[in-house]
């Protein structure tokens, strides 16, 4: 929660927080969007994502909302976590991305 706000040529990233709650809700409940996440199960209810914005709360991690700066739409999140200790490899679920 504490990183610091970049910007590219055509996004900006901003820390999560409460005021993306709705976002985080429709995207991590999207199931396109979930074909790709390898850690998390599908986000079911505005409860879910609340928790999703606590969990980057803590200090120690960090999760930015891509929003694009021509419409200033969020189109997306990127962030790093410590995986927990010891991590559990049952629940990875290798998946492939396009990029582009």
């Amino acid at each position: 929660m504490f990183s610091p706000e970049l910007t590219t040529a055509r996004l900006s990233f901003h820390n999560l927080g409460r005021q993306h709650l709705d976002f985080v809700f429709a995207h991590f409940s999207n199931p396109e969007v979930n074909h790709y996440l390898v850690d998390a199960d599908p986000v079911r209810s505005p409860a879910d994502a609340e928790e999703i914005v606590a969990f980057y709360e803590d200090p120690e991690r960090n999760r930015w909302v891509l929003i694009t700066k021509d419409g200033g739409q969020p189109v997306g999140t990127l962030g790093f976590v410590r995986p927990p200790q010891p991590l559990d490899r049952s629940r990875l679920r290798p998946r492939s991305c396009p990029l582009g």
